[in-house]
């Protein structure tokens, strides 16, 4: 369990701090595994080290994406050319059955 609390400050030196969120993380460090595919780089190789299969997401930087597909167990493949991204930044979020993240990791499309 880990705990957050932002503290935004303005232009004018005026600041506000928000309420204590407590974000809880399942999984391990190495029950999924995320890489970039060597080459082109338009492939994500994921590997699920879990007993179970689990949900797939992107996002670009303003939050738009969303389900990309369930994750076997084992190696799984996702071609980023099929979601006709443009260069920048995305999220991956993987989630259990149960909806509790297991895994959120950045990576780049060139």
């Amino acid at each position: 369990m880990s705990y957050y609390r932002l503290k935004q400050t303005d232009y004018d030196g005026t600041n506000e701090i928000f309420k204590v969120v407590a974000v809880e993380f399942y999984g391990t460090t190495d029950a999924i595994k995320m890489m970039q595919t060597l080459g082109s780089g338009n492939e994500l190789l994921i590997h699920n080290n879990l007993d179970e299969e689990n949900i797939a997401y992107i996002y670009d930087m303003t939050g738009r994406g969303g389900m990309i597909g369930s994750l076997k167990v084992g190696e799984n493949y996702i071609n980023l050319n099929q979601l006709n991204a443009q260069s920048g930044i995305y999220t991956l979020r993987v989630v259990n059955v149960l909806g509790k993240t297991l895994v959120t990791q950045k990576f780049v499309i060139q």
